[in-house]
């Protein structure tokens, strides 16, 4: 008996098919069912376990198996595929299109690196002395972006904190609108600078949405986001928020950052936010959400930081108390390139140095070019494209979770390659064992 949940459809025959099992399957047998998902096409199926390992037993003696029902849903689902199928050209294929793009421009800008908070988990603490972007650099910008007008631009003000150079973007996005250079943007901010004079003066920045960080509700979060001389910041940046969903109708993000030491915080500022902006929350203009610190990079040196374990356990508890979850898990989709590899996503600081991850902004020795010279160094953005490339890797290539994983954050690699493997997906170990409830959790009110 298979259960698809109606999300294959196939038709009957009795030929023979020169079929092979997916590389890219990762399977639980449970009891008398077994679990298959495959990595690469997100193909999800539940069938009887004497069912799968008669078709298992016949590809490997045989080669071939029965065209029927059971195998067009296995075939649709990606978990069988036709013997001289080459997947992991299929997922190359897919990387190296969205790496090779050249339909858009992707910028995050830093019109400054200072920021008015001292976050203990910043990644970029020490380069907050980075001041304001120039006049000559702000010209040339201008003419870099102005030269990429034939692709969609979108921009990420970024910092440090961005409001702090508020002026500068202001200057920028209406300089690109006076040479009638379209482009889209979007920010990530503290909040505590987000007045209703700034306010005022958004709509020129064409915003798709504003990020704020908030840790907790006011006892937590101003424990752990404080200005640099001490002060809380909650209570300011709600009386901000208020105005901002009030004045415009920019969606807004609130992002809480978790570790072990506020736990509860994504509950809280939930329940805080279904009671005093609920108005906001059903139109769908606020949503919130959540990451973790992570125990992955150097500037995560706290034994408080979330593991692999930590999260995989997380979602294991979600899913068995479904009606008790805040957080939603899913299965994990296909891992694209992040910006780091991707030809046209680019991070500028304020003072015109290019870098291709949001982590090296400010640290001109990961620079890959200088608006200042007008250099983009080939070799260098060639080096972030295919340094260390997971696709060389016959670990990564063999490996069945690879199609999710996408071989990890490059910059980890780089630094640990051969040495740990910080930098393989959460998944890799433990994706099997979750399936079980993943099903459950997805199907078990049809």
């Amino acid at each position: 008996m298979m259960d698809n949940n109606n999300r294959f459809f196939f038709t009957c025959c009795l030929c023979k098919l020169c079929m092979k099992i997916s590389k890219f399957n990762v399977i639980n047998t449970c009891n008398n069912s077994t679990f298959i998902y495959n990595t690469l096409t997100t193909g999800f199926v539940k069938m009887e376990t004497k069912q799968w390992f008669s078709i298992y037993e016949n590809i490997k003696k045989k080669g071939n198996v029965i065209e029927d029902k059971v195998c067009a849903i296995l075939q649709n689902a990606g978990i069988l595929v036709d013997d001289d199928y080459n997947e992991l050209n299929v997922y190359k294929y897919k990387c190296y299109s969205s790496m090779f793009q050249n339909s858009s421009l992707i910028l995050s800008i830093a019109p400054t690196m200072k920021c008015n908070f001292n976050c203990f988990y910043c990644f970029e603490d020490g380069k907050k002395n980075i001041g304001l972007m120039s006049d000559d650099i702000e010209s040339r910008l201008i003419k870099f972006i102005s030269l990429h007008r034939q692709q969609e631009i979108h921009i990420t003000w970024f910092g440090g904190e961005p409001l702090l150079g508020f002026d500068r973007i202001y200057s920028i996005c209406k300089h690109l609108r006076q040479l009638k250079i379209k482009f889209a943007s979007d920010m990530i901010t503290n909040g505590s600078l987000l007045n209703e004079s700034i306010i005022q003066k958004l709509d020129i920045l064409n915003l798709k949405y504003i990020q704020i960080s908030l840790d907790g509700i006011a006892e937590t979060h101003d424990k752990r986001r404080i200005f640099n001389n001490g002060a809380p910041s909650f209570n300011l940046i709600i009386e901000n928020i208020r105005k901002l969903v009030s004045l415009t109708d920019i969606p807004l993000s609130i992002k809480v950052t978790m570790d072990h030491t506020n736990p509860t915080s994504l509950s809280d500022i939930t329940n805080y936010f279904n009671n005093n902006f609920s108005e906001y929350l059903r139109k769908g203009q606020i949503a919130i959400s959540h990451n973790y610190v992570r125990d992955r990079t150097d500037f995560d040196k706290s034994g408080n930081c979330f593991t692999h374990e930590d999260l995989l356990k997380q979602d294991q508890d979600a899913l068995r108390n479904k009606e008790k979850a805040l957080v939603y898990p899913e299965l994990p989709n296909l891992a694209m390139p992040c910006m780091f590899r991707c030809k046209n996503s680019l991070a500028i600081d304020s003072k015109g140095h290019i870098y291709k991850c949001l982590e090296h902004l400010g640290v001109p020795n990961n620079k890959v070019g200088d608006l200042a010279k007008g250099t983009l160094s080939l070799e260098k953005l060639s080096e972030t494209m295919f340094g260390h490339n997971p696709f060389d890797s016959d670990e990564c290539v063999n490996c069945n979770v690879f199609p999710i994983c996408g071989g990890g954050c490059p910059i980890d690699r780089n630094k640990n390659w051969g040495k740990n493997k910080k930098y393989c997906s959460m998944y890799k170990r433990n994706l099997s064992e979750i399936l079980p409830d993943f099903y459950m959790y997805k199907y078990s009110s049809r």
